[in-house]
């Protein structure tokens, strides 16, 4: 792990892997349908709930993310660095239309976050995970 550490910083990525772990907590329960056209099967659906689009959401919006930081982690130009950036665009287009339809907004559940995480630095370590446990046995 030591020989990768200057490809991927933990400093500089950790916050964003976390982030997704600390948003678990807010996670309604109900269930709801995708349905799509498949072109050999037809008509097809996957019952899920919530938490799953929540998670397709923020593990979109953190791909998107992580790929736009390795960019200047990696020094990269031209077209590596376009189609980095273009893997992010639509990645974070995907994420942008599965929240507008179930009414979930990634920026303001992070911002929230955010808030908690700085109100329960009083001096000791704050546990990203053991936070968003708490929130979900509330």
């Amino acid at each position: 792990m030591a020989n990768n550490e200057h490809l991927f910083p933990q400093e500089q990525f950790q916050p964003i892997l976390e982030r997704s772990m600390a948003l678990d907590g807010l996670l309604p329960a109900d269930e709801i349908c995708l349905a799509f056209k498949d072109i050999k099967k037809g008509d097809m659906e996957i019952k899920t709930c919530y938490g799953d689009i929540y998670k397709i959401v923020n593990a979109m919006r953190d791909y998107s993310r992580l790929l736009l930081l390795t960019c200047d982690a990696w020094e990269l130009t031209g077209f590596h660095r376009a189609l980095y950036e273009y893997h992010a665009q639509k990645a974070r287009e995907i994420a942008d239309k599965y929240q507008a339809a179930i009414g979930y907004d990634y920026d303001k559940a992070l911002e929230k976050c955010r808030k908690k995480k700085t109100k329960n630095k009083d001096g000791r370590d704050s546990d990203i995970g053991g936070e968003a446990l708490e929130l979900l046995l509330r």
